[in-house]
């Protein structure tokens, strides 16, 4: 299997939402020898609610170490070494003379706090457990936050694939009309099937688009330890676009025989999951309303579709597009990989097709071992 990672990271603007559980500081679950803090902060981001989760912590006993990248001179610049792996004793992680010899892209860093002359103080923490620790002790509810991070993908009981938004920086926006937005920039593999022009457009305007997403798993399906390919599903806006056809047909179907890999930008967007309502189905004082004409079934059908959890979704906006030796270029490949390195049918999800979700209930670390540990599988 020669499958690697891809482009995955996300962007959101949004006025934060502080709950009773927001934070979860010093915790310890049963049986366990790991005490972890952490943050699931809520952002709206003017078309509903985005999840962004920070965790971490260490271990009561034995030893903890903290992982992190080296930096290298290039052309007289300081840049992140890749090759240089440097093992932090949990005990230091505050040591000046270690924390200079890291790259910046080790650390979580944050500018919310102000000094005495109104600037903005940047914070940074290798570890993620101090992190969260001085979020709590800092966010205030109602800012406007501009969040970026990681996006990591895991596989719930079901089988179906979850994505989590993982902080990496935070900083405070004060522009007076600030624009909202939660997007993403995502690398995704598709096969020759991945479009199924018989599920039609959905109710919202919404094509499904069948992919798979790459991730490290410890066991997946029999294979251990290894990068796989995880069926996940994005979306094309037919209300945006209507040359949806087109552009999967351009970017989405790979030469035969082989794979395309794309990496994709788009939005995640809250849209109504919208119901049908049977008169069989409800109360007889409301099945009256109806009768007597003071409410129509479409206008109990909106009722019961608002009283519904949003579902939210990872759209399709553009193909990425980048310079490259001083030319632009579309980060696309229909030759990416050959049908014959991987039997996809192992990987089909056996579940029936749901629409993705995020899962704002559980904290997650991007450590699967760790997450098996505190959270189960």
């Amino acid at each position: 299997m020669n499958f690697k990672k891809g482009i995955r990271n996300f962007s959101v603007t949004g006025k934060l939402k502080l709950t009773n559980n927001t934070f979860n500081i010093d915790k310890q679950k049963e049986g366990s020898n790991y005490i972890y803090s952490n943050a699931n902060l809520v952002l709206d981001y003017g078309q509903g609610n985005v999840f962004c989760n920070l965790v971490g912590g260490h271990f009561i006993t034995g030893n903890n170490i903290l992982y992190a990248l080296g930096t290298k001179e290039e052309d007289g610049k300081v840049k992140t070494d890749y090759q240089k792996q440097i093992k932090v004793p949990y005990e230091q992680r505050f040591d000046d003379s270690i924390l200079k010899t890291i790259s910046l892209e080790s650390f979580t860093v944050f500018n919310i706090e102000k000094d005495a002359d109104g600037k903005l103080i940047s914070k940074k923490f290798l570890s993620k457990e101090d992190a969260v620790k001085y979020l709590q002790a800092t966010l205030v509810d109602g800012m406007i936050l501009n969040i970026s991070g990681d996006i990591s993908f895991r596989v719930d009981e079901q089988g179906k694939t979850l994505f989590t938004l993982n902080i990496k920086r935070i900083y405070l926006n004060e522009r007076e009309n600030p624009v909202l937005h939660a997007d993403f920039t995502m690398t995704v593999i598709t096969d020759k099937d991945s479009y199924d022009s018989t599920e039609g457009v959905d109710e919202n305007g919404m094509v499904e688009m069948n992919c798979f997403v790459t991730e490290y798993m410890k066991e997946y399906r029999g294979v251990e330890k290894s990068i796989v390919p995880l069926p996940f599903k994005f979306y094309f806006d037919t209300k945006v676009s209507e040359n949806w056809k087109k552009i999967i047909n351009e970017y989405f179907r790979p030469r035969n025989k082989y794979l395309a890999e794309t990496t994709i930008e788009g939005s995640i967007k809250s849209v109504g999951n919208t119901q049908t309502v049977s008169l069989d189905d409800v109360t007889e004082d409301v099945r009256q309303l109806v009768e007597f004409g003071l409410i129509s079934p479409e206008e109990l059908a909106k009722i019961a579709t608002n009283n519904n959890s949003l579902v939210q979704m990872m759209v399709f906006n553009r193909p990425r597009v980048i310079i490259q030796d001083g030319k632009m270029s579309i980060l696309n490949n229909k030759e990416k990989y050959e049908e014959s390195e991987f039997d996809f049918s192992n990987m089909k999800s056996e579940t029936p097709k749901e629409k993705a979700k995020t899962e704002p209930k559980t904290a997650v670390k991007t450590d699967e071992a760790l997450f098996a540990e505190l959270f189960g599988n």
